[in-house]
């Protein structure tokens, strides 16, 4: 078997799991949907095969694209076909259903930095998996607008479920010794611009710094065996989803977050389960840390204030307004979204599922609500209402690598979670003094810490 072609991260889709055509092809049983979720790196890497080769001529029999046309597809054939291993090495005997995310959205990626994105145009992808359904390879449900639903977080994702045709194919694909996979390696310092596609950059003295960290830290992590328990069974996560990536928004000086592909899968209460070779862990969080930067950048100490509690209504309401207030870029824009977004309320089901609810049921309460927030931290109060994210999630993530610099000089195994830490339990003293140290030296504030 190749070395490159390694297991993804599996986890239960609740979002496809609950939609009407999935129970409806699932005959209304309350069977979950497992997938693996693959990035914009995963989705431009392919597989070559002869046993692909064989394959693009059952499913393109009754017709022979050609020149551009076939290369296209057999790229894209090769790039379902990866999937679906990934998919195929993280299954076990509970999963029932499964499947994968697959992306059909056109990218212009530069190909010199972050792979050639344009490996098989959108037609040919749409193309390849239509001749896969009707040949009775796959399943296929075309996703919808993130405007409607949270199946992906860009562009349009479909989910595809491999039948035991295909399965058959992919245990044949992962016996043969003549596979190469193309284009797999991965940018660790992202640039966007605000049309979420990827951008070019000249390295310099912090693009290498950084990718330097998040390589050391990466190494470190793939050298330890994570899991993490669902309500069904202990997941391992593979090492590949746990490497880290730096994302900027048009600048280096914009946003910087680090991400790994399980951030947005694993939930809060699975989180808390995840074990490094079988040693229990802590999560470790810095506490309102933006209010806190927004003080500190006032030259003020925030002190035992809270800053989320408004007067007249609960915290959680006054924490999903403050942060909805720093990161709109007027009143009007932070008034409506209020109103229409659902929040976590830190309140969970009997599924551990954190419920949502909007944190205003009309236009005044919503104003009021903010009102009360302006009035409370009267000092930074100016600093509502300024798309304040992209500062504060750079200087945020400024703390986070210098927290990550000390684990690797003690060669702490960590996962980073925006602005919190995964850490063993045996080593959470070090880290949360760490954490302490970084949050003083870059931001002249003393932080909060609390376990999650």
């Amino acid at each position: 078997m190749n070395p490159s072609i390694k297991p993804k991260l599996i986890y239960i889709n609740e979002e496809w799991s609950k939609e009407p055509e999935i129970k409806q092809y699932l005959n209304n049983c309350n069977i979950p949907i497992w997938t693996t979720y693959n990035n914009a790196i995963d989705r431009n890497s392919y597989l070559e095969s002869p046993v692909i080769d064989r394959l693009f001529n059952d499913v393109f029999k009754q017709r022979k694209p050609r020149g551009s046309g076939k290369v296209h597809r057999v790229r894209a054939l090769g790039s379902i076909v990866l999937a679906s291993c990934r998919t195929y090495l993280s299954l076990r005997e509970e999963i029932k259903v499964s499947g994968f995310l697959y992306s059909t959205r056109k990218g212009n990626t530069p190909i010199k930095r972050y792979q050639n994105a344009n490996t098989s145009s959108p037609a040919a992808k749409i193309d390849t998996l239509k001749q896969l359904q009707k040949y009775g390879y796959i399943t296929l449900f075309i996703g919808k607008s993130k405007r409607f639903c949270s199946f992906g977080s860009s562009g349009l994702q479909n989910l595809v479920l491999p039948t035991e045709k295909l399965w058959c194919v992919i245990r044949e694909v992962l016996a043969s010794p003549t596979n190469l996979v193309k284009d797999n390696t991965k940018e660790l310092i992202e640039l966007k611009g605000h049309d979420k596609e990827l951008s070019n950059y000249k390295d310099d003295g912090f693009t290498n710094r950084s990718r330097k960290l998040l390589s050391t830290l990466n190494t470190a992590n793939s050298e330890y065996r994570w899991s993490y328990l669902t309500n069904v069974t202990r997941v391992v996560i593979a090492s590949e989803d746990l490497a880290l990536t730096r994302k900027f928004i048009d600048n280096f000086d914009c946003h910087g977050r680090l991400y790994w592909s399980g951030i947005s899968t694993i939930r809060r209460r699975e989180r808390a389960t995840i074990m490094i070779d079988d040693k229990e862990t802590a999560e470790l969080d810095f506490s309102a840390s933006h209010p806190r930067i927004l003080y500190a950048h006032e030259g003020l100490s925030i002190g035992n204030l809270d800053p989320y509690q408004a007067k007249s209504f609960e915290r959680w309401k006054g924490k999903c307004a403050m942060l909805v207030a720093v990161n709109c870029k007027n009143r009007n824009q932070a008034t409506s979204c209020l109103i229409k977004r659902e929040f976590k309320t830190g309140e969970y089901n009997e599924n551990g599922q954190n419920i949502m609810r909007t944190a205003v049921s009309n236009r005044q309460e919503a104003k009021q609500l903010l009102s009360e927030l302006e009035e409370h931290n009267k000092p930074v109060a100016h600093r509502f209402y300024t798309e304040g994210w992209k500062w504060l999630m750079k200087i945020e993530s400024d703390v986070v690598c210098r927290v990550i610099e000390g684990l690797s000089e003690r060669h702490i195994p960590a996962l980073p979670v925006h602005d919190s830490f995964v850490v063993r339990i045996c080593d959470k003293a070090v880290t949360e003094h760490l954490m302490y140290k970084a949050f003083k030296e870059i931001t002249g504030s003393d932080a909060l810490i609390k376990e999650s």
